[in-house]
C-alpha cells in the first residue's frame, strides 16, 4: 500500500518555508547573535592566552640563546679552558645572533599586536 503526499500540502509547506525564511522568529535571531558574540569572546580569550604562552617560550628561548652566547664572549675574553676562537668567528657568532633576536622581537611584537583594519569611516 503506497501513500502519497498531496500535491496541496507540498505547495503548503513550501509557503510556510518561505514566509519563516522571510520573517525569522526574533528570539532565534537574537539567541544566535548571541551565540555568535559568546564564540568571538571565547576565540579573543583563547588567543589572547595562546599569545602570552608563545611569547614566554619565545622570550626564554632568547634569554637562554643570549646567556649561551655571552658564555662564548667570556670564555674567549678571559682565555678560559684553553678556549680560542677566531676573530671572524667571534664577529659572525655575533651578528647573526643580533639578526636572529631582532626576527624574534619582530615576529613576536607582529603576533601579539596584530595591524587591524583601518575603519572604513575613517574614525
Amino acid at each position: 500500500m503506497e501513500e502519497s503526499i498531496p500535491s496541496g500540502f507540498t505547495q503548503q509547506a513550501a509557503r510556510v518555508f518561505s514566509q519563516q525564511l522571510a520573517n525569522p522568529d526574533p528570539k532565534t535571531a537574537a539567541s544566535l547573535t548571541q551565540e555568535m558574540e559568546q564564540a568571538r569572546l571565547e576565540s579573543y580569550r583563547q588567543d589572547t592566552h595562546e599569545r602570552r604562552t608563545f611569547a614566554r617560550y619565545i622570550f626564554w628561548m632568547v634569554a637562554l640563546w643570549l646567556l649561551g652566547i655571552f658564555a662564548v664572549v667570556v670564555c674567549r675574553g678571559v682565555k678560559a679552558l684553553n678556549f680560542e676562537l677566531s676573530d671572524t668567528v667571534m664577529v659572525a657568532l655575533i651578528t647573526t645572533t643580533t639578526i636572529n633576536v631582532a626576527a624574534f622581537f619582530l615576529a613576536v611584537t607582529k603576533y601579539l599586536f596584530p595591524s587591524k583594519p583601518e575603519p572604513a569611516n575613517g574614525v
